[in-house]
């Protein structure tokens, strides 16, 4: 984000809290983003959701320039994409063994 932030703050500390959170993602951005600097929506939610319990989450939102809808869909669908990913993992273990049981051929 360049500039001002569009939030208005209540004190100075909490301003300070806002630039802290602003801070600190950009920090756990850095070494997340691509080619060109680009950083795919799901580690933008990933880094949301960690930072979450320490920042208000309307401010995580707006700092990363995300949508309410897009992270709440994103976390909805979480287990399910975790549960796939477990799933692949067997199935590749299970495909590895098979591989390794038979001998090379020559």
């Amino acid at each position: 984000m360049i500039g001002r932030p569009r939030t208005t703050f209540r004190s100075v500390e909490e301003e300070r809290d806002y630039l802290k959170a602003q801070v600190e993602y950009l920090k756990k951005r850095y070494p997340k983003s691509t080619r060109g600097g680009k950083v795919p929506k799901v580690n933008q939610f990933a880094i949301i959701d960690e930072l979450r319990q320490r920042y208000r989450l309307t401010w995580l939102m707006e700092i990363a320039d995300v949508s309410r809808s897009g992270y709440y869909k994103w976390r909805h669908t979480q287990e399910t994409r975790e549960a796939q990913q477990r799933q692949e993992q067997v199935l590749k273990e299970h495909i590895m063994a098979i591989h390794l049981s038979f001998p090379p051929s020559n």
